[in-house]
């Protein structure tokens, strides 16, 4: 008998869009201070983690804002506006639907994200769909964070499931280059931040997660 598929889904820009908060709250604070950025730029560094995202963050900073500006404290200032409005976000279109297909078809379903679990705990709690996920896993909990597979291959574990039984649901370039390397099908759902990315050719892209048929197993 076949193996029932797994869904691992992102947080972050895919069940909820916490990217355009953070795109919308760098522009505020930004043209606070007279500097003017677009929501176009900030693609390069969203979905990463670790040091690789640390990186990038600092590249964007002083390429956008100034050589001199410390990144470190533009950080702090933006997110603690952010963690404020973070529970504001609404669930992005189509979550809740195909969870309850998910669930309906004995799917096990799954979080991957970033994320710091608190912030993932009070986002979703207050959405209600934090118990929905039977693992949840965080950068914290792997040695490398994505463009690395580390964190899609310890989901199929903890899921019980080979990568190539996996489905994972990304918004960012990182995130399905880890998901792509860990072997895993990925379905590819942009946020308001990365659909400016260019994505590879064979990435199957879609509008939302009603694209995705769990019938069928396929995007739609």
């Amino acid at each position: 008998m076949p193996t029932v598929p797994a869904l691992i889904f992102d947080y972050d820009g895919l069940l909820a869009d916490t990217e355009a908060l953070v795109a919308e709250v760098l522009i505020e604070v930004l043209k606070a201070r007279g500097v003017a950025v677009t929501i176009e730029s900030m693609a390069t560094f969203m979905g990463s983690t670790g040091p690789v995202n640390d990186a990038l963050w600092a590249e964007w900073v002083h390429t956008h804002v100034g050589p001199d500006t410390d990144s470190d404290e533009l950080d702090v200032v933006a997110w603690e506006i952010i963690e404020a409005r973070r529970h504001e976000v609404p669930l992005c279109d189509g979550v809740v639907e195909l969870l309850d297909a998910a669930d309906a078809a004995g799917w096990p379903i799954a979080i991957a994200t970033g994320s710091p679990r608190v912030k993932l705990d009070r986002h979703l709690g207050h959405a209600g769909i934090l118990d929905r996920f039977a693992e949840i896993v965080t950068a914290a909990e792997v040695a490398h964070g994505k463009p690395a597979p580390d964190i899609y291959l310890e989901t199929a574990r903890r899921l019980d499931r080979a990568p190539s039984d996996c489905i994972v649901f990304e918004d960012s370039l990182p995130g399905y280059e880890a998901a792509m390397v860990a072997g895993m099908s990925v379905v590819v759902v942009p946020c308001a931040v990365t659909r400016f990315c260019t994505w590879p050719d064979e990435a199957r892209v879609v509008e939302s997660l009603r694209d995705f048929d769990v019938s069928s197993g396929r995007a739609v």
